[in-house]
């Protein structure tokens, strides 16, 4: 499994050094930071042994840029949200792992800023976004704090090495091509209802880590649709 880390515009040294070091910890090696970012020495001196992974550091100018470059990206927000925010309609984060352990491509895992974690748009990008549950005296995490336990949780389990291949971005968004096309054929109440059905179905797409096989047959189940549609 290859994962990579990806920080989105941070704004703490202390911070950065942090996940360094436990992104080393558990095994891992590439960072990736969206937006600017000058590594100085409390991020050197808080990544100790992990400096290498600070002198490898990608950076690039969005998330959206990233998308082509993974087949899956798993946001993290320490909100959720109400059934009408649905970006922030998260899975725990063991239900996350037990996900991936069957797939074979990259996986990114976003993190937000530390003043206010991933956008709504943000987290649109991603395929599905994950919660980790704390107090309610003091819900929010560290960024480096989150990113451990997301890293253990990953790292603990040997499953990781899937040998199913999972559909590829370019894949999945061929499938909602056809499911748009659908959508635009049929009858809502407003274009917000519209909309709302090209987010929901975009999001089970994203969280349901078909194969390629499994996704061909929605595909051409999605094709049949649309071609009853047309004939009506």
């Amino acid at each position: 499994m290859d994962l990579s880390v990806i920080l989105v515009r941070p704004l703490y040294q202390g911070n950065v050094g942090a996940v360094a070091r436990a992104m080393v910890n558990f095994g891992l090696s590439n960072l990736i930071i969206v937006g600017s970012f000058s590594v100085e020495d409390e991020s050197r001196c808080r990544a100790k042994h992990a400096n290498h992974v600070l002198d490898n550091i990608r950076f690039v100018d969005s998330l959206d840029s990233l998308k082509s470059d993974f087949g899956v990206l798993v946001g993290t927000t320490g909100v959720v949200g109400s059934d009408f925010n649905l970006p922030r309609s998260p899975l725990l984060l063991e239900e996350v792992v037990s996900e991936c352990k069957h797939l074979s491509g990259k996986i990114g895992l976003v993190f937000g800023s530390e003043d206010s974690g991933l956008s709504n748009n943000d987290l649109l990008l991603c395929d599905f976004a994950l919660h980790i549950p704390s107090s309610s005296d003091y819900p929010v995490l560290n960024l480096s704090h989150a990113a451990s336990i997301v890293f253990y949780e990953f790292f603990k389990n040997d499953a990781l090495r899937g040998t199913h291949s999972v559909a590829s971005v370019r894949e999945r968004e061929e499938a909602l091509v056809v499911l748009n096309e659908i959508i635009d054929g049929m009858s809502f109440r407003s274009e917000s209802d519209r909309d709302t059905q090209r987010v929901v179905w975009r999001r089970v797409i994203g969280k349901s880590f078909l194969t390629k096989r499994e996704l061909f047959a929605v595909i051409g189940f999605f094709r049949n649709v649309l071609f009853s549609l047309k004939k009506k």
